[in-house]
């Protein structure tokens, strides 16, 4: 009964043993599968952040909406600098996603990108007077429409109604 009894006992440990070396090459595995996404999920994460901030999302034309054509500004952002009106203000600007800032002799200017794909626009935030909204050139025709009028043509209107009605 002895030798039974040992055989026994053997068998019960070498399975323990490969009981907890599954355990332990499971653990292994789970965590090494586990480092290596999250790895990858902070690379993806970290490039897609990198193309958010990219400043090629705001090159282009833009273009000031409610004004008078005489008087319109014409922003250009470009890896080449800022230009207004065609006239370079500024070699540099940054842009972190939402805001673009330009910094140029007056001062820094600061515009929030706003109005989303189907018609983005700069709202200038800094200075906040006077105000100015610019839209990307090609979708003038989407903000024209909603664009508020500017005082003078809301006092033309008044002035029209108030001698119309005969006060």
């Amino acid at each position: 009964m002895s030798v039974s009894s040992n055989r026994n006992q053997t068998l019960r440990a070498v399975r323990m043993s490969n009981i907890l070396l599954n355990e332990k090459i499971f653990k292994a595995v789970f965590f090494s599968i586990s480092f290596v996404i999250l790895v990858v999920s902070g690379v993806y994460g970290y490039d897609a952040y990198k193309a958010y901030i990219n400043p090629s999302n705001v090159y282009g034309k833009w273009i000031e909406v409610g004004t008078p054509t005489y008087q319109t500004d014409i922003l250009r952002l470009s890896e080449k600098g800022v230009y207004r009106n065609n006239h370079l203000i500024s070699t540099t600007f940054e842009f972190n996603g939402s805001t673009v800032s330009i910094s140029t002799g007056d001062g820094v200017t600061k515009y929030e990108l706003t109005g989303g794909e189907t018609a983005p626009q700069l709202k200038r935030v800094k200075p906040s007077l006077p105000s100015q909204t610019l839209v990307k050139h090609g979708y003038e025709h989407k903000v024209e429409a909603t664009a508020a009028s500017n005082g003078s043509q809301d006092r033309r209107l008044m002035l029209s109604e108030h001698f119309k009605e005969g006060k």
